[in-house]
């Protein structure tokens, strides 16, 4: 398990785009119910809109908009206790994604 200190919304992506992390913008976007941008500042489901877009562009993951419920803090600080693990075993691709918010407030009674 790691934990780690975070103080905004950024801090929290920053710990799924890491390297040791191996996950993909697709898995990161359904883990935390978000959508990250296209270079250009577009979203995917921009097209609802009206909006034309172009996809043959890289994605941005330093901008992202959250859905209604997508999974981050109440209110920071807060600690991030988490593991991330991929391996495999003899029927194929395993990963394990665990990851909980800690609060000062939950040790404040």
């Amino acid at each position: 398990m790691k934990k780690t200190l975070i103080n905004s919304d950024q801090d929290l992506l920053n710990i799924f785009t890491q390297d040791d992390c191996d996950m993909n913008a697709d898995e990161i976007e359904s883990i935390l119910n978000i959508e990250f941008a296209f270079e250009d500042g577009s979203f995917r489901d921009d097209w609802v809109n009206g909006v034309e877009i172009n996809e043959n562009q890289e994605i941005d993951l330093s901008v992202f908009r959250k859905y209604e419920d997508s999974v981050f803090p109440e209110k920071y600080p807060c600690l991030v206790v988490y593991n991330i693990e991929n391996n495999f075993d003899r029927f194929g691709k395993v990963q394990f994604r665990m990851f909980d918010f800690v609060y000062q407030s939950d040790f404040l009674q």
